[in-house]
């Protein structure tokens, strides 16, 4: 066994050094509806770092530089609403996504493939992401 949370653990990515796992963790306990903690863990050990709460989290990029979250919902935001932040989990942009599936990496950290209603079927796109 590598590590052990207490709770649901979800989109699980390993980091390009081969060192470090990112995921998110929904705890047990009833108090925190809809939240996750965004988690880097180093293995061996399961050292882990709690980076954020998060809606829900997306992955990793390829490249290792770039996490995807949906944030945690306030009264402005919807669930289409993404954040790109540094591996720390700082910020970088934030931007509402089409409707459809959750957007995945692309083949680089600047480019994200989504699939999107058109017409009687579905497309997928490809979008640019252009960090602040």
């Amino acid at each position: 066994m590598l590590l052990r949370e207490d709770g649901t653990i979800d989109w699980l990515d390993w980091a390009p050094d081969g060192e470090h796992i990112y995921y998110g963790t929904t705890p047990n306990s009833p108090g925190r509806p809809g939240g996750r903690t965004l988690v880097r863990a180093r293995l061996p050990g399961g050292a882990r770092q709690r980076l954020a709460e998060v809606g829900e989290f997306l992955g990793l990029s390829l490249d290792g530089t770039r996490l995807l979250y949906r944030p945690l919902p306030d009264k402005q935001a919807s669930r289409r609403v993404l954040q790109l932040s540094d591996v720390d989990a700082k910020p970088l942009s934030r931007w509402a996504a089409p409707q459809g599936s959750a957007p995945q990496w692309g083949a680089d950290t600047t480019s994200l493939l989504q699939v999107r209603p058109a017409g009687s079927g579905n497309v997928i796109v490809e979008l640019t992401l252009r960090p602040e």
